[in-house]
């Protein structure tokens, strides 16, 4: 019976040490804004955070190829958030980012001209508890 207890203690104390903690809820963060190029700023992921992208939208003329561009450290990824002009179905939100990752939204026309980005990312951070 005791090297039963034993184990099960044991069990429990090894996974709760190497659990990565809880998340806890706090703040919405939007971007917006306009940008004279095809994409807008790049955010970095703060240390201790974690992010949730719920949404983002890029408006750069109607026959726009709109994505969100995220690095996780190997490159930015790429996750279609229309398919206009496209052959690919649009990434479904949300998308996870953890902290140092990068992410802008993009936006590309051949046929615009020049012309203004409008875009917006609604985010929710979350705080790292261990």
């Amino acid at each position: 019976m005791n090297f039963l207890s034993l184990f099960i203690f044991t069990l429990l104390f090894n996974t709760v040490a190497i659990s990565q903690g809880n998340l806890q809820f706090n703040q919405v963060v939007s971007y917006s804004g306009t940008s004279s190029s095809n994409n807008s700023p790049t955010w970095t992921v703060p240390i201790g955070k974690v992010w949730k992208i719920e949404t983002a939208s890029a408006s750069y003329g109607l026959t726009a190829f709109r994505r969100v561009y995220v690095d996780a450290g190997g490159g930015f990824g790429n996750f279609s958030i229309s398919n206009v002009n496209e052959t690919t179905a649009p990434q479904v939100f949300p998308i996870w980012l953890k902290s140092g990752d990068q992410v802008y939204v993009f936006a590309s026309c051949s046929s615009c001209g020049v012309q203004v980005l409008n875009y917006v990312i609604s985010i929710i951070e979350f705080n790292i508890i261990p």
